[in-house]
């Protein structure tokens, strides 16, 4: 709720949302601090009030409101006017809130139930809160409320649990064995060595957390709210470890882990991508698996509760130390997302190894054991079956998978510790040996992602990839060196509206948000004045250098680079700046949501001239933009054509499907093209509500068929 408040002020960045939840897991981890703090200083019934009044005196800044006018200038340098906005806004009230599972925990501990001695079972229903609110924010909240309305929800839901705060606290007071300050029991001291083993306990699965989540958003499938799942997988391994009744053995997660992470290995390092549901399943398998070992460790080796409030502090510590290693450290320290498969090499290495304990044991664990493997690969025989039959380029990897379990599996069966190394040498290894599937041209990284230029030899091209995305390509054909592949070539519904602005305008000035290749501006005519919006500095470079690409040195447009948000930094051009605006900055499947709310498009309008047109590129495998688009288009009173285009079979260069629409304040504006039989009226749907600035819903665009 609150990054979605900031991201008309601060642009789509995905450093904004990095700075968010670095930010939350701080404020979490200083939760956790206070709350550990208090209970070492005073009994559980001063703590009780103290916390009381922290909640009441938080109260003050709601409803949660974050100020945004400082932040449109700090563009260049946002994470300190950022990290400042969210204090102000809402730091207060989530320390609070932070601080109140464990202390609530401590406070059932010191009482008279029968349960006191062990309330982390407690800590299952917290995260099964935190995994329903994950679920119902993108399923419910978001598609019924704007964020005006969510936030003043959010403060009564505040207010309620300040209630039940107190109603807690007095039913504790009751029944509290001890009312003077904390005493101490007679329980082991713990040592540095415990500590560490927590932190790193936590901090493993929240590094494969977040990677994990990249992987699959960029590699395999960028599907629209893909990373709730992984998320909601995190949280539900907490609820399994900590509840009073285990669902899962820790004993056969332990058995079973191994042997799944030998599949993951040749999936990460060959990068499988296909068939998409396997690799997702593999993927998302491995991290829960791991997550459950490391979970369960973390509940197996849980201290007394006395120590409870510092367990749950070195637990988030380990759970900050492990997304900042991902968000803040990981994009400045490699070049490309190895995090992960770095991640699951150091998984395999600390592995838990549960030996048996005599020969009988031993016995009883190898039969197990041989269950466990014939039962893996009979499933990978059956799945390997029915990816044969229907992609033969997918049963090679899906061989190796099974070529590579045996062997693995035979080694942590008989020597642990081996399998571990020698998991990790094949890692390392593999992922420097089959990293990249093309000759490798160029590879950078920034907060905006991992950036390589790949040359596709069987279709001459030179591509821009982000994961799986193409950015753009440009054949090495002469014939075809101008046309910008697959989607912005002369015959492309873009390259139509160049053609009629042109017609009508001569060299009339563009706008273009989204840079990639720089392909549009060999669209432009000799002179026409182009200016592209860019936030990654790094797609800058490379469409800027020749060896790469060649259309902003080639072509004839006369064209400029502004670096940073496409929405604000056309904000600040002049009014009537352009007769022209080009929005292709979402054609990959996750689009940012702030370009194409109703206030964007009124922002772009004010940028055209009396007669200028919009175009937008709304190709997308997962969301249906159309209705959506038309809707805000009826609401500001204008007027649209949509053309989906398929492209000539008889080119002798690759070119793909692509889906543009064209806005104007009257249909005159639109030239011959609001004649042309190809450009229709676009599809309405009155179920589909126009986005704002406090109001998207992504589930009601996904294509369900």
């Amino acid at each position: 709720m609150v990054g979605k408040m900031l991201l008309p002020a601060m642009g789509g960045s995905p450093a904004v949302w990095n700075t968010c939840m670095v930010f939350f897991q701080a404020v979490l981890l200083a939760g956790y601090g206070y709350a550990h703090l208090t209970t070492r200083l005073m009994g559980p019934k001063k703590q009780a009030v103290l916390h009381i009044v922290v909640l009441a005196v938080a109260a003050v800044v709601l409803p949660i409101a974050v100020d945004t006018s400082t932040l449109v200038d700090s563009v260049d340098e946002p994470m300190g006017p950022l990290l400042f906005a969210l204090v102000m806004a809402v730091g207060f009230p989530f320390l609070a809130l932070s601080a109140s599972a464990p202390m609530f925990q401590r406070w059932f501990g010191c009482t008279d139930h029968e349960d006191a001695a062990d309330p982390y079972h407690l800590y299952a229903a917290s995260n099964a809160g935190s995994m329903l609110s994950l679920l119902a924010y993108p399923l419910l909240i978001e598609p019924a409320l704007d964020l005006t309305t969510q936030s003043n929800m959010w403060a009564i839901g505040y207010g309620v649990l300040g209630v039940l705060t107190i109603a807690v606290a007095g039913t504790s007071w009751k029944r509290i064995v001890e009312t003077g300050p904390e005493v101490v029991k007679e329980t082991a001291p713990l040592t540095a060595k415990q500590r560490l083993h927590w932190i790193a306990l936590a901090f493993i699965p929240s590094s494969l957390l977040l990677g994990v989540t990249t992987t699959l958003s960029t590699d395999i499938a960028a599907v629209p709210l893909l990373w709730v799942i992984p998320l909601a997988l995190y949280l539900l391994t907490f609820i399994l470890v900590f509840a009073k009744t285990r669902v899962i053995p820790h004993a056969l997660v332990l058995r079973i882990t191994p042997m799944i992470l030998v599949m993951l290995v040749p999936v990460l390092v060959l990068q499988l991508n296909t068939p998409m549901w396997l690799m997702v399943l593999i993927h998302l398998g491995a991290f829960f698996a791991v997550t459950m070992t490391f979970h369960g460790e973390l509940n197996r080796t849980r201290p007394a509760v006395e120590h409870l409030t510092e367990f749950y502090l070195l637990m988030s510590l380990g759970g900050v130390l492990g997304g900042a290693f991902n968000a803040l450290l990981a994009p400045l320290v490699f070049p490309d997302v190895y995090e992960y498969p770095l991640m699951v090499a150091v998984a395999a290495l600390l592995m838990p190894i549960v030996l048996p304990e005599d020969e009988a044991d031993k016995r009883k664990r190898m039969l197990q054991d041989i269950v466990i493997v014939a039962a893996l690969l009979g499933i990978l025989l059956l799945v390997e079956r029915k990816v044969l039959l229907t992609d033969d380029s997918s049963g090679l990897g899906l061989a190796l998978v099974m070529l590579s379990f045996i062997p693995f599996v035979l080694m942590y069966m008989l020597r642990p510790i081996a399998f571990g190394a020698g998991l990790t040498i094949a890692v390392v290894m593999g992922y420097a040996a089959f990293a990249y599937n093309y000759p490798l041209l160029y590879l950078d990284r920034s907060y905006f992602g991992s950036s390589k230029v790949v040359f596709m030899e069987d279709d001459n091209v030179n591509m821009l990839l982000h994961g799986n995305t193409n950015h753009g390509a440009q054949s090495r054909l002469e014939e075809y060196r101008h046309w910008s592949l697959p989607y912005l070539y002369p015959g492309s519904p873009i390259g139509q509206v160049f053609k009629e602005v042109q017609r009508q305008h001569g060299p009339a000035p563009v706008g273009a948000i989204g840079l990639g290749v720089g392909g549009i501006s060999c669209l432009a005519s000799k002179g026409q004045p182009l200016r592209f919006y860019e936030i990654d500095p790094v797609v800058v470079d490379v469409a800027s250098d020749p060896q790469y690409f060649s259309f902003m040195t080639d072509c004839e447009g006369d064209y400029d680079v502004v670096k940073g948000d496409g929405r604000i930094m056309i904000s600040r051009e002049d009014e009537g700046a352009f007769q022209l605006v080009v929005v292709d900055a979402f054609t990959s499947n996750a689009i940012p949501v702030h370009l194409v709310t109703t206030e964007a498009i009124e922002l772009y309008m004010s940028k055209l001239r009396d007669d200028g047109v919009l175009a937008f590129h709304i190709s997308n495998r997962y969301l249906d933009l159309e209705p959506m688009l038309a809707n805000i288009v009826e609401k500001l009173g204008l007027k649209a054509r949509v053309q989906l285009h398929k492209p000539p079979k008889d080119i002798g260069v690759h070119l793909s499907m692509c889906k543009f629409m064209l806005i104007a304040r009257d249909e005159a504006h639109m030239g011959e093209l609001a004649n042309d039989p190809n450009w229709r009226e676009p599809r309405r749907d009155e179920s589909v509500a126009p986005w704002t600035d406090t109001f998207s819903n992504v589930i009601s665009l996904y294509r369900w068929e």
